[in-house]
C-alpha cells in the first residue's frame, strides 16, 4: 500500500498537510494532523503518517522483516552484510548501527539513565527497564507455541525457540563450536583467550563471568538461598533447586524429568548443560587445561579438583565475619 499526499485523510475546515504558524514555521513547516508533529519536508510528513497507519513498505529480501523507510531497510541489511561502519573510540568495538554504539558508550562512562520507579534499578536503555517493568507486573507477553513458555520480550521468546529448532547460528570463529545465543558464544571466547574479567575481592579468583563470581562468593558466606518447598533442602543455585524437584514430582512422568537427550547415544538428561558436557565424551574434547602441567579435562570441577594436587590447597569456608563484607560486594557486582 503506497500513500500519496492526496490520500491522507482532511476535514473540511482544516487541511492535514497544512502550514504551520508557530515562529518555527520556516524550519518545520509541515504538520502531522494526528500528533502535531512537524516536519521540514512533506515527504517526511508522509513517512511520519506511515508509521501511524502500520504501513511498511519496505522489505528485506533476505528476512523478509519490513520497515517504514528505505534508509531503515538500509541500516537493517548491515546486519546480514556484517557491515559495522560505526566504531568506538575507546575499545574500538564495532556496530552496524549508530544508536547502538551511542548505547554501548555508557557501559564506558557507566551512566544508567533509564530508573525503575518501582525499584532502584537503573538501565542503559528505555528498552531495558520496559522490559525489567514486566518483571514486576508479571507481564509476559511472548508465548512459545511449542512449549508455551512465556516471555517478557520478543527477543527472549525468539532465542528460546532456537531450543526447539537446534538454531545456532553464532559460531566460534577459532574451534568452530556453535551457540545459540551471541552472549554464549562471547563468554566461550574468554576460554580461548584465558581472559578472566571478573574478580573475587576476598580471594582474587577470577572469573569469566558476573554470574559465576555471584554464585562463588556463595562459597565464602555458606549462603544457599534457594529452598525446596516439600522437603526444605536448600542449594546455592536456582537451577540446582529445579533439578531436585523433579525428584518430588508425581505429576511428571520419568521419561519426561530428563526432557534433553544426547543425539548419540540417546542418554536422557535434566538440564541441557548436563548433555553439553557428556557430548565431551563423544567427541574427545578436553577444553579445561591446567596451567601447570597442561593436562586437560573435560570439566572445569574436575580441573579444580586436579589443580589442588599442584598447590595440596583445601577447600575453605570463611567464617561469619565475612558475611557483611561479601554481601556488600554481591551487590555492587550486580549494579556493575
Amino acid at each position: 500500500m503506497v500513500i500519496h499526499v492526496d490520500q491522507i485523510p482532511h476535514t473540511d475546515d482544516q487541511e492535514n498537510v497544512r502550514k504551520d504558524e508557530s515562529p518555527d514555521a520556516d524550519e518545520q513547516p509541515y504538520v502531522c494532523y494526528i500528533c502535531a508533529k512537524a516536519f521540514t519536508t512533506i515527504s517526511n510528513l508522509i513517512i511520519h503518517i506511515q508509521t501511524h497507519m502500520a504501513v511498511k513498505l519496505h522489505r528485506c529480501n533476505v528476512c523478509q522483516k519490513q520497515f517504514y523507510t528505505q534508509n531503515i531497510l538500509k541500516r537493517h541489511l548491515r546486519i546480514h552484510l556484517g557491515e559495522k561502519p560505526h566504531a568506538c573510540d575507546i575499545c574500538h568495538m564495532r556496530f552496524s548501527q549508530l544508536a547502538d554504539l551511542k548505547v554501548h558508550m555508557l557501559k564506558h562512562t557507566g551512566e544508567r539513565p533509564h530508573m525503575c520507579h518501582i525499584c532502584p534499578k537503573t538501565f542503559f536503555t528505555s528498552a531495558l527497564l520496559a522490559s525489567h517493568i514486566r518483571t514486576h507486573t508479571s507481564d509476559n507477553p511472548h508465548k512459545c507455541n511449542v512449549c508455551q513458555k512465556q516471555f517478557t520480550t520478543y527477543t527472549h521468546c525468539r532465542v528460546h525457540m532456537r531450543i526447539h529448532t537446534g538454531e545456532k547460528p553464532h559460531e566460534c570463529e577459532v574451534c568452530h563450536r556453535r551457540f545459540s545465543q551471541h552472549g554464549s558464544l562471547k563468554t566461550h571466547i574468554l576460554l580461548h583467550t584465558g581472559e578472566r574479567p571478573y574478580k573475587c575481592d576476598l580471594c582474587n579468583k577470577r572469573f569469566t563471568t558476573r554470574g559465576n563470581l555471584q554464585l562463588h562468593l556463595l562459597v565464602h558466606t555458606g549462603e544457599r538461598p534457594h529452598r525446596c518447598n516439600v522437603c526444605y533442602k536448600t542449594f546455592a543455585q536456582y537451577c540446582s533447586l529445579k533439578t531436585h524437584m523433579l525428584t518430588h514430582s508425581s505429576e511428571t512422568p520419568c521419561r519426561l524429568s530428563r526432557a534433553y537427550q544426547c543425539s548419540v547415544c540417546h542418554k536422557r538428561f535434566t538440564a541441557p548443560g548436563s548433555v553439553t558436557t557428556h557430548m565431551l565424551l563423544h567427541t574427545g574434547e578436553r577444553p579445561h587445561k591446567c596451567d601447570i602441567c597442561n593436562k586437560q579435562f573435560t570439566t572445569r570441577s574436575n580441573l579444580k579438583v586436579h589443580q589442588r594436587t599442584h598447590t595440596a590447597e583445601r577447600p575453605k569456608k570463611c567464617s561469619s565475619n565475612f558475611v557483611e563484607l561479601v554481601k556488600m560486594i554481591q551487590n555492587k557486582s550486580s549494579k556493575g
